[in-house]
């Protein structure tokens, strides 16, 4: 009991939420006062401009590939001031010392965790996490959002639990059986839109960026297969990966849009 409180308390000076240790209910715990009111420091490199929310992620609860809730993890994205967005999130792992255990916490379920957006050319939708324990970086899709560490991992290191939130959070299988239909359409206008924009990109590029578009163009589908194989139901609904193009798409228009067309060749 006293070492489950010690933990308790070493814990919450890295995370800014309650935590759920290895095989215990979620406790109500407040959060200390400073660890939600302290404003984060805007980092190098990333934006302060205003936010907006796609609306199938407005409102929406999101649970990791697709998992029935109470299972996997859920995720939240909240509005908050201008330039940062509010994560709150539910997420599973490993207990460090003994991986065969599993364990969870819970972050930003008193005051949302902030997120900054990150400063990027030809994407306005990724967000980073304001965690040096936890760097999540969280990517808003149409109806669904990808977290990927980049930089590190997701560690609480004195609550012994290591985070494995990688991947599409999303609606559930159970919840899509009834949009393969949609889904489908979704998928098939954004495979069009993506062949027919990066071949457009292409011919405005040149050199080691047209090598680089048209690697990254050829690699996709196995990213996406890779990316979209945990998501329950998807060879049924196909939801994962119809988000994915639909982004890329995104991507690409983005690109198109902010690169200049090649000078016609002196004959």
């Amino acid at each position: 009991m006293i070492a489950s409180m010690v933990l308790i308390a070493e814990a919450k000076a890295q995370v800014s939420g309650p935590l759920v240790l290895p095989g215990a209910v979620p406790p109500a715990a407040e959060v200390p006062p400073d660890a939600t009111r302290r404003a984060p420091q805007r980092p190098r490199g990333e934006s302060t401009q205003a936010s907006t929310l796609p609306r199938g992620i407005k409102d929406a609860k999101h649970y990791h590939h697709g998992s029935a809730p109470g299972t996997q993890g859920e995720l939240e994205i909240i509005g908050q001031l201008p330039g940062t967005l509010g994560l709150h999130i539910t997420a599973t792992g490993r207990v460090i010392s003994s991986p065969g255990e599993t364990c969870a916490i819970d972050l930003g379920a008193d005051s949302p965790a902030p997120m900054l957006r990150i400063e990027e050319r030809y994407r306005t939708t990724r967000y980073r996490l304001q965690s040096p324990v936890c760097p999540l970086v969280v990517e808003l899709l149409p109806n669904s959002v990808r977290i990927s560490i980049p930089d590190g991992e997701c560690a609480f290191v004195r609550a012994d639990c290591r985070l494995s939130p990688d991947g599409v959070w999303g609606p559930t299988a159970e919840d899509l059986m009834g949009r393969t239909a949609a889904i489908e359409r979704q998928r098939g206008r954004a495979e069009n839109e993506m062949r027919d924009t990066s071949r457009k990109l292409l011919r405005r590029l040149s050199g080691e960026d047209q090598r680089q578009v048209a690697a990254e163009q050829a690699a996709f589908s196995s990213e996406r297969t890779t990316t979209c194989r945990s998501y329950v139901g998807e060879d049924q609904h196909g939801f994962c990966a119809a988000e994915l193009t639909s982004a890329r798409v995104e991507h690409l228009k983005q690109r198109y849009e902010q690169t200049p067309e090649r000078p016609p060749r002196n004959r």
